[in-house]
């Protein structure tokens, strides 16, 4: 496919993701699990609007967990906001313990297969992650710009090698959160990122949340989901 023509850089850039722990959670029984049928571990949780109709396009969110979690935790984050503001809900699971490489090009295919089954509307599309997953984030989404036009990483490391990156990206929105008293990755890194972005001339929203620490900023779904509405509603009326 098209888009698996970028993993040779996005290997070279895999070194840059860290492992951070997070405690593990029950699935709940109404989550539903889906397989590739060509790859068994490339599995994803995926919900649709309780409105769904397939002659309707909806615009889709996939959320990237941290290490040590699966997609169940990003269900239970967005669920609500999701059918709220009427988005179709993907989230990947990690094949072990974080992502891989493996895992990245799952990712892609997953979000393939899921455009392909379902009535997505494949410019309304939000790449969201936490920690690990907010690494992936930054690396799928200045690599693969033709399936993340939007993107939302969570309390994530930002490195210094993602300049190149950045160099040949075209700008893009981008909604940054993180922790004030994050001691895993400090915000000091989510501060880097936004001056960098604002450096290449991206769109950048970031909020800093005083209380918080290495965690999924609580109530602020519907914020982040406000702005990704806001967004696609600017670009077409520029269209």
């Amino acid at each position: 496919m098209k888009c698996l023509q970028y993993f040779v850089q996005i290997f070279c850039l895999f070194s840059l993701l860290a492992p951070f722990v997070h405690g593990d959670e029950e699935v709940k029984k109404d989550d539903r699990l889906f397989h590739l049928p060509a790859d068994q571990k490339a599995a994803y949780y995926l919900l649709t609007p309780p409105e769904y109709d397939s002659s309707q396009r909806y615009p889709l969110i996939v959320s990237l967990h941290g290490a040590g979690e699966k997609g169940d935790r990003m269900v239970r984050y967005w669920k609500e906001a999701a059918a709220k503001f009427g988005c179709v809900l993907c989230c990947p699971n990690s094949e072990g313990f974080s992502w891989n490489r493996e895992d990245m090009k799952r990712i892609l295919l997953i979000v393939q297969t899921v455009e392909k089954d379902y009535s997505i509307d494949p410019k309304r599309v939000l790449l969201n992650g936490i920690s690990a997953g907010g690494a992936v984030t930054y690396i799928l989404g200045l690599s693969v710009q033709v399936l993340f036009p939007y993107l939302n990483p969570m309390s994530a490391g930002f490195n210094k090698g993602y300049d190149t990156l950045l160099q040949r990206a075209k700008p893009v929105p981008i909604f940054i959160t993180h922790g004030t008293k994050d001691d895993v990755i400090p915000a000091a890194q989510g501060r880097f990122a936004e001056e960098l972005f604002r450096k290449f001339q991206f769109k950048v929203t970031y909020i800093e949340k005083p209380e918080d620490g290495h965690n999924l900023p609580e109530g602020e779904q519907p914020t982040i989901l406000q702005w990704f509405k806001n967004q696609w509603n600017e670009e077409k009326a520029e269209e």
